[in-house]
């Protein structure tokens, strides 16, 4: 039996009140004058923070029994300072195609993120080798390539989207709100440069 996902409603009002409070708390230490790290980076931690916190229940909504739980493995993905390139196995649950209503997804990759900074772009550096999966092999390689030089210690976060294959491909920007109305986060992926 197929079901359709919710359109999250709730999620666009939540991520403008948090946007609007890390804008307030910007504001804030602008107008302090400080130049505390701890801060500034407090403010962005706090606004990602609740925005992950919302998406997540909302896929534990859709999800049901956590069937659609985002993947992010519990130890990173480590990549030694200097290497320009790197392979990552991405699994999609099986609940995405249900949820999709698809019986062949596409994954699409977001950009990889150094805090709020995007250091890697998906065609540039991150492409899929085959992004099409099926219910029958849900794993697809992620490859990046022509990284920037990192610095050890540097962690870096991305999302890795899925839609249904017959879906067109569109030049629209990855993680704009118009080209993830209809894909689900599948996986987040996480490096850390050693």
């Amino acid at each position: 039996m197929s079901r359709k996902v919710p359109l999250p409603v709730f999620l666009p009002g939540r991520f403008v009140s948090h946007w609007a409070r890390y804008l307030r708390d910007i504001q804030d230490l602008t107008l302090e004058g400080t130049v505390e790290p701890r801060k500034w980076i407090g403010c962005a931690e706090r606004f990602w923070v609740e925005v992950a916190e919302d998406t997540g229940d909302w896929l534990t909504e859709i999800g049901g029994d956590g069937g659609m739980r985002v993947r992010r493995s519990t130890t990173p993905t480590i990549l030694p300072a200097g290497d320009r390139s790197l392979e990552i196995s991405i699994e999609v649950p099986s609940a995405a195609f249900e949820a999709l209503e698809a019986e062949e997804l596409r994954l699409r990759p977001d950009s990889l993120f150094h805090g709020p900074v995007a250091v890697a772009v998906p065609g540039r550096n991150l492409a899929f080798r085959q992004p099409h999966v099926t219910r029958d092999n849900r794993f697809a390689e992620l490859y990046l390539f022509e990284l920037p030089a990192f610095v050890p210690g540097m962690k870096l976060r991305g999302t890795v989207w899925a839609e249904p294959a017959t879906q067109p491909v569109d030049s629209t920007p990855v993680g704009s709100a118009e080209k993830n109305r209809n894909a689900l986060p599948v996986a987040i992926v996480w490096i850390c440069v050693s």
